[in-house]
């Protein structure tokens, strides 16, 4: 695995939360490749995408994800303390970014809204064109709502199995 920029104390911010979004979706996949389902062409170009998994590590569960967290976090780590401080600054600044996609996208999603309804009063525009609109916006919003909030939920994975690998107090 070539580390990235996003390395800090040993720690590739960048693959392992990857490695924690696609944890168990190549288990759960299994079934629905006999099945012959759409999932199944999404595994087949999830695995060419991450040929040697450069991108990301294969977990089939979520307890490989967590023995693989552990094993990077070691026991014998010189700065643990550092890295715990650092794992809650990124956790706050990730809940701050989800603030900040809540506190900003509604008003901006209202006043795109009210905005557009003059528009909408125009000949070239349908209801049917202003309900696709709408869709769009609607969709972008809760796709940067979803990213906000897994970020959050990963620093909380990994700062849970950090203080569970604390090394004793001497």
């Amino acid at each position: 695995m070539k580390l990235s920029e996003d390395t800090v104390y040993n720690f590739d911010v960048k693959y392992e939360y990857r490695t924690h979004k696609y944890a168990g979706r190549d288990y759960e996949n299994i079934e629905m490749v006999k099945k012959k389902t759409y999932k199944s062409f999404i595994r087949s170009k999830r695995r060419n995408w991450n040929k040697n998994q450069e991108k990301y590590l294969v977990c089939n569960t979520y307890a490989e994800w967590q023995s693989h967290v552990k094993s990077i976090i070691r026991k014998d780590m010189i700065n643990y303390e550092d890295f715990l401080h650092w794992l809650y600054y990124m956790k706050r600044d990730s809940e701050k970014d989800l603030q900040m996609v809540k506190v900003i996208q509604i008003p901006i999603y209202i006043g795109i809204i009210s905005l557009s309804v003059p528009i909408f009063n125009l000949e070239y525009f349908t209801f049917e064109n202003a309900i696709i609109i709408l869709l769009i916006i609607t969709g972008i919003s809760a796709i940067h709502l979803i990213n906000a909030y897994n970020r959050v939920y990963f620093y909380s994975d990994v700062i849970e199995i950090a203080k569970a690998e604390a090394p004793p107090k001497s």
